[in-house]
């Protein structure tokens, strides 16, 4: 069985972001600079994601992407307490506002990647993110 490429879910997110635009600067302290060696990008161009990557959801519990993912989905990687800089890169916010129908003609999964996130700041940030959403979103599959 072969995994589903996310070059589509790339291109969409893609669009998505060059659709909103420049973002506007907002003050805030000086962001520290990295050399490319310190940021540790490692591409894994061509590579898909198993779909049986287990991750924790707001609530605590482990899931796979498998059972996430029943949608065209765009998926975000961030840092949910970072000071300055990941916060204000969510230009998604205004694309769905603008766009098809939110939770039934596409999902966004938020992931991420810092360890000391706990399932308490995904809900608060959750909750966050759907303030920002002015488009009716319907609740996700078994929730009332």
């Amino acid at each position: 069985m072969t995994t589903p490429s996310l070059r589509p879910l790339l291109l969409c997110f893609t669009l998505a972001a060059m659709a909103v635009g420049p973002m506007p600067v907002q003050a805030q302290s000086p962001a520290p600079t990295f050399t490319p060696e310190e940021v540790g990008i490692n591409e894994k161009l061509g590579t898909t994601i198993p779909l049986d990557l287990e991750l924790k959801d707001e609530d605590g519990r482990t899931v796979t992407l498998r059972q996430l993912i029943d949608k065209p989905t765009i998926l975000t990687l961030n840092y949910f307490r970072c000071a300055g800089i990941c916060t204000p890169s969510w230009p998604v916010a205004e694309v769905l506002n603008r766009s098809a129908v939110p939770g039934q003609d596409f999902q966004v999964l938020t992931v991420s990647f810092d360890e000391r996130d706990v399932p308490e700041v995904a809900a608060q940030k959750r909750t966050n993110y759907l303030g920002e959403i002015t488009l009716p979103i319907p609740p996700p599959p078994g929730v009332s």
